[in-house]
């Protein structure tokens, strides 16, 4: 009977080691997961916003660009379409010239004035395309840069759910820690939120 006795008390006393060892591994288990760093996913909110001040930043200065450019399209159209007039004068002062059989010397001056209006013109036209090129490629850029403040909107309000989400479930597996620690008689600690 004392056999028995002994021998049932070290089964007792097994089984408590061993619900004891599973518990300790339990609460190891769960003390690393909860001891997960959660500045990670604030340094990467904060990392985050910084490159959205960046790329707002990047933003207003395109911006400027284009209120350039477009101003600068606006005069050299203004300053083409004058020279067509001229041309258009010159072209029918010509004609004019012409047929009224004026000097030689005074259809010469006038052609050569025709000349160097449309060769301004001409260039004119040419930075016009230039200054129309440059404005499409800002719309463009701004065009990129808007795509690419929606997507850092979408990942920063990500991390903020996932943050949310994790403090949740970091108060969880402290109250369930809690209740282990509670049921091992490792101690009554209070689950922090």
């Amino acid at each position: 009977m004392n056999n028995i006795r002994v021998l049932a008390g070290g089964l007792v006393v097994i089984v408590l080691a061993l619900a004891g060892g599973t518990g300790y591994l339990i609460y190891e288990r769960i003390q690393n997961e909860v001891n997960v760093e959660p500045k990670a996913t604030k340094q990467d909110i904060i990392e985050l916003k910084a490159e959205q001040a960046e790329t707002k930043k990047d933003v207003g200065a395109l911006k400027e660009s284009d209120k350039v450019q477009s101003a600068k399209i606006s005069v050299l159209e203004d300053e083409v379409a004058v020279l067509k007039v001229k041309d258009e004068q010159k072209t029918k002062l010509i004609e004019k010239l012409e047929q009224d059989k004026a000097s030689k010397e005074e259809l010469d001056a006038v052609k050569a004035e025709q000349a160097k209006d449309r060769e301004r013109m001409d260039a004119a036209a040419a930075e016009l395309e230039q200054a129309r090129k440059e404005r499409k490629e800002i719309r463009e850029q701004l065009k990129a840069q808007g795509e690419r403040i929606d997507e850092q909107e979408k990942r920063l309000e990500e991390l903020e759910k996932k943050g949310d989400a994790r403090d949740q479930e970091l108060a969880a597996l402290r109250a369930e820690l809690a209740e282990l620690k509670k049921q091992l008689g490792l101690g009554d600690p209070v689950p922090e939120n």
